[in-house]
């Protein structure tokens, strides 16, 4: 009976150890993450889909961030069926022209250092399957990105990683302003 008692908790524990030792998340929160500098190259870009919370006032719609290799930024919000689907052809929903766009250029060094921000914030995950994961109430995002060759795709709501997707999206602000603004009115 004890070798018994001994066999299973020896199993309890080894069990215990291996659930810390396999968790996508370190001890202050950050993503378990592969740690490397980026060169970046034309081919390299990121895409981000930004889900506010319910409550947020600031930020009321989903919004979109394309980062591009090649120095160019793109930044999408509204209500339109057009964010979710280049290819609708809804054009008599309600929220059809609830579209608004921006888009800026920079460096090939800026854009470097954006990607690194986000490399360095956990967007290569050790295991990203783990990190990914449906999430209701707080703000998330979702991330396609190539960036080095390495392929990504994520949903999550790492704090971490929410925070500087929002800090990006403060550059498009007076957009969010003007979405927000607008409602449902129809705008060409």
């Amino acid at each position: 009976m004890k070798i018994h008692q001994i066999v299973m908790l020896s199993v309890v524990l080894a069990v215990a150890f291996l659930q810390g030792c396999a968790s996508p998340i370190a001890k202050d929160g950050r993503i378990k993450h592969e740690q490397y500098e980026i060169e970046v190259s034309g081919l390299d870009w990121i895409e981000i889909a930004y889900y506010p919370s319910e409550a947020n006032t600031e930020i009321p719609h989903t919004c979109f961030l394309s980062i591009y290799g090649s120095g160019e930024i793109v930044f999408r919000t509204g209500k339109s069926p057009r964010l979710t689907n280049s290819f609708s052809s809804d054009t008599e929903h309600p929220d059809w022209n609830h579209y608004f766009s921006d888009r800026m250029h920079m460096s090939t060094k800026e854009i470097q250092e954006i990607y690194q921000y986000f490399i360095d914030e956990g967007i290569v995950a050790k295991n990203p399957v783990a990190v990914s994961k449906q999430v209701s109430g707080n703000p998330s995002i979702r991330v396609a990105a190539n960036i080095g060759r390495r392929k990504i795709n994520m949903f999550t709501d790492n704090k971490y990683l929410v925070e500087l997707t929002e800090e990006a999206l403060e550059n498009f602000s007076h957009v969010i302003r003007q979405s927000s603004a607008t409602g449902n009115k129809d705008f060409l």
